[in-house]
């Protein structure tokens, strides 16, 4: 519904000697609902005017009256409809009007749904999506439709939701040095730094946290200078490569340059478990050898 009130006619002094004051068209179908005429000063005697459509009188009885010493008359709840063409003319009646006069009507209409235009890539929210928002209480289906936003969290209790900057993932929260892309990092000192590598078992340990390994990185202080260092990791008591352990090339200082990567196949460890560091192959001169361990 649309309501209007409408200024349609402001005009000079009238008298009764002139009896259509002012001829207004209708525009478009609507329903007539109030008529207001005002003038600037206060009538001196009472001022009659009727309202007529397409020559027939509309306000009837109910004439358009401005008492004397008053400026303003009205008719309401007329509830006359109008059409796209109709006539109105508002006559002086009796009385006279000696400073500028101002007619206001006022009108309603109903607009049907039929009558609004579609819009293309509109932006309002869809029948699905209003029920979904009307759905957000309670157990229903709107609150479950949520979920699907979000990866499943059937088994992911404790953990945190990550993201690349595309995806979302849930990754065990960091304990340790905060790797990113879900990583967390345990880093071992194996030797001191300024003793040079021998070969032996060089350090043990017990695994604080359950976790599933990705990779380890191995790091010097001190490069060998001749030979490459070999290091073996076992999990109680066993080793975690099957052929090709953790090495360090000669004049490398991390084992992310070897020529051949170390080959994990054991890869789940529960808390608890022993983690022993074995030297191998000690190179010439290398020292401070530290592991790094990666895992999610």
């Amino acid at each position: 519904m649309i309501q209007q009130i409408a200024k349609l006619y402001e005009g000079p002094n009238l008298s009764g000697a002139v009896p259509d004051v002012v001829y207004l068209p209708v525009l478009d179908a609507r329903t007539l609902n109030v008529i207001k005429v005002k003038t600037d000063e206060a009538a001196t005697g009472d001022v009659v005017f009727e309202l007529e459509k397409n020559g027939v009188v509309i306000t009837g009885a109910d004439a358009i009256t401005i008492l004397s010493g008053q400026k303003i008359g009205t008719v309401s709840a007329l509830a006359v409809a109008l059409s796209e063409g109709d006539e109105l003319v508002l006559n002086l009646l009796s009385g006279a009007v000696s400073s500028p006069l101002t007619l206001f009507i006022s009108t309603t209409k109903t607009v049907n749904t039929d009558e609004l235009t579609e819009v293309t890539n509109k932006k309002f929210v869809t029948d699905a999506e209003k029920t979904k928002l009307s759905n957000l209480s309670g157990t229903n289906t709107g609150d479950q439709t949520l979920n699907s936003l979000l990866p499943s969290q059937t088994g992911n209790a404790g953990k945190v939701l990550q993201t690349d900057g595309t995806n979302a993932a849930w990754q065990t929260p960091s304990g340790g040095g905060g790797g990113g892309g879900g990583y967390t990092d345990t880093e071992v000192a194996v030797t001191d730094e300024v003793s040079v590598l021998t070969t032996g078992t060089k350090l043990t340990f017990h695994v604080r946290r359950a976790f599933t390994l990705d990779k380890i990185i191995g790091g010097l202080s001190t490069v060998s200078s001749s030979g490459t260092v070999t290091v073996n990791v076992k999990k109680n008591g066993a080793s975690i490569f099957t052929t090709d352990k953790l090495t360090i090339d000669q004049s490398e200082a991390t084992s992310l340059t070897a020529a051949t990567g170390a080959n994990i196949t054991t890869t789940a460890f529960a808390q608890g478990d022993e983690i022993m560091v074995d030297i191998d192959a000690a190179g010439t001169g290398a020292k401070g050898l530290k592991l790094y361990f990666l895992s999610t």
